[in-house]
């Protein structure tokens, strides 16, 4: 995504769940003036009343022929977002998974990818990624109901990004050895190289870990 000053053009996705789960998709413009440098902040420029975040799993069917398969209401993910020398990491749970298992073992030669999205007024919804990783692996744990499924996998090799961010919901600062570490609100567009502040502390985000549950969701943003 790349940023520069003018009217832009911004592809929302308007979502619906099918039989097998997939998000149908549909297309309305909005003209928005934007600026700034190597990415679209275009959550800031919409009314907050009208955002509900939601997240989903993707996993990609490139490599194997196929289309990506969307799958959202994962009951949670963990991820940890580095680059350099450093691997990203990935874990998502799907709930009852069964109706999945055909779709996603077609396409074990993807990749798994982590995406945020706002439901707006009228059901209107747009994503936006935050991480990818490789599909290294899949667990099956078979309940007295229904199977859950976890996927996780690596990424090594991803270039550090420019530009600045400020961190929102602070919960806790601490200084483990001396380097920072923020826990607040995830950021859709924070991504590690990034220069951050929060509450006057200005550092910049080697690392991302982020905690995903039904209950609570959070990330930790950290210098080294």
């Amino acid at each position: 995504m790349t940023a520069g000053a003018g009217a832009a053009e911004i592809g929302m996705t308007a979502a619906g769940i099918g039989s097998r789960g997939l998000e149908a998709a549909g297309h309305a413009s909005v003209d928005l003036s934007v600026s700034g440098v190597g990415f679209q902040d275009w959550v800031s420029l919409l009314p907050p009343v009208q955002l509900q975040e939601v997240y989903r799993l993707v996993i990609t069917g490139a490599k194997d022929g196929m289309s990506d398969l969307a799958i959202g209401g994962i009951s949670s993910w963990q991820a940890t977002n580095q680059a350099g020398g450093r691997s990203s990491y990935v874990q998502a749970v799907i709930p009852a998974a069964d109706r999945y298992l055909a779709d996603i073992d077609a396409r074990q030669n993807g990749e798994l990818v982590i995406e945020k999205g706002y439901r707006l007024a009228g059901g209107v919804t747009r994503h936006e990624e935050i991480l990818r990783a490789k599909f290294d692996m899949a667990r099956p744990d078979q309940g007295r109901r229904s199977l859950t499924l976890t996927v996780s996998g690596y990424m090594r090799g991803k270039p550090l990004s420019s530009g600045s961010r400020t961190l929102t919901g602070v919960r806790m600062i601490s200084k483990p050895n001396g380097k920072r570490r923020v826990t607040c609100d995830i950021d859709l567009f924070l991504q590690p190289g990034m220069t951050v502040t929060a509450l006057n502390e200005t550092f910049r985000a080697d690392y991302i870990n982020y905690y995903v549950t039904q209950a609570d969701k959070f990330c930790e943003v950290g210098e080294r």
